[in-house]
């Protein structure tokens, strides 16, 4: 392959590249610019219609000066002719030229002044956004119709505060522009609150969306997000600041968003855990005091011993009882008695 055939092909790829996103509509019509090495030629064209509402070229005509200088009268002729089509807003196509020199003095001439608002001085600093909104991925979409195919735009854009909550909306439009519009208003309707500890996961947790697997692992401070594509998008618009994670299924950009959507909310705090040992401080019921019991010792009285020595009646008294116990066992064998039961008989 030879040098020249190289570079035109470099330069059908990067048009083709332009076309794939830039597309016109009605309110915002398409500038096609070329660029020949003697003339400058301007368009804008309606994609919707298939249509060129106004052109201008130096082909044909008297022109000074360099290159960039007619390039700058291309760009303020092709604003009077828009505005006399009520055109007030365009897109550019560049082609394969990158956006430098020539053609970017065609739109900074005099469309760039009608497309940019001027800025009141009554007007203080630029607010800070609430949300932080990110574009993931734009897909060019057909429908066939009887006369051929229409081509749209579908835009999926991830939408969060950093503060935990995040929202993930697709949709389409005619242009890249109206489909993020779109997408966004979508995202922002479907807001989660996601549950977070010290800016990362209470826990481990995986989720399957189609043929998406993802894996979320905690990770300590310090690690920062290990996690690229869509995944890194997500965490970083939820608040995440250390994780890590894996895909383990299928590329697929929109199944690979909602996938990590479902394993941020599938995650629970420490509190609800199952396997959570202690028991919260309301559900404790503290023992109930157990009244003291006193114990009695009894001491055994002591027999005066005076009263035993000048009384020796006592001892016998007490005595007595256990006397009358023995005589009762030997009744058997006392003569007297045996004379009684046989004059009984």
């Amino acid at each position: 392959m030879s040098r020249l055939t190289s570079k035109i092909q470099k330069s059908l790829r990067r048009q083709n590249r332009v076309r794939f996103i830039v597309r016109g509509t009605t309110e915002r019509p398409r500038l096609s610019v070329f660029i020949s090495k003697k003339h400058i030629s301007a368009q804008i064209i309606d994609d919707t219609k298939q249509q060129t509402i106004v052109s201008y070229s130096t082909a044909g005509k008297k022109t000074t000066g360099t290159m960039t200088e007619r390039a700058a009268d291309v760009g303020s002729e092709i604003a009077k002719l828009a505005k006399t089509k009520k055109v007030k807003k365009v897109v550019l196509d560049r082609g394969s030229r990158i956006y430098h020199g020539r053609a970017r003095k065609v739109w900074i001439s005099k469309m760039d002044r009608d497309n940019k608002k001027p800025r009141r001085q009554s007007d203080g600093p630029a607010e800070e956004k609430q949300f932080d909104e990110r574009v993931v991925h734009i897909d060019r979409v057909a429908r066939v119709v009887k006369g051929g195919r229409r081509f749209r735009f579908r835009a999926l854009v991830v939408v969060g505060d950093k503060k935990g909550r995040v929202g993930i909306g697709i949709a389409k439009g005619a242009d890249v522009t109206a489909a993020v519009a779109k997408a966004v208003d979508v995202a922002k309707k479907n807001f989660h609150s996601l549950k977070l500890y010290n800016g990362t996961f209470p826990h481990e947790s995986q989720a399957k969306v189609g043929g998406s697997n993802i894996l979320l692992k905690p990770a300590s401070a310090g690690t920062g997000l290990i996690a690229g594509g869509v995944v890194r998008t997500v965490l970083e618009v939820a608040g995440v600041s250390n994780a890590l994670s894996k895909s383990l299924g299928s590329t697929n950009k929109i199944n690979t968003a909602y996938a990590t959507l479902e394993a941020l909310k599938t995650m629970e705090s420490a509190d609800k855990w199952v396997t959570r040992k202690d028991v919260p401080a309301k559900s404790v019921k503290k023992p109930e005091p157990k009244p003291e019991t006193k114990v009695e010792t009894k001491v055994p009285a002591k027999k005066p011993a005076a009263a035993a020595k000048t009384n020796p009646d006592v001892k016998k008294t007490a005595e007595k009882p256990a006397a009358k116990a023995k005589t009762s066992t030997k009744t058997r064998g006392n003569p007297s008695t045996k004379a009684q039961d046989k004059g009984g008989k």
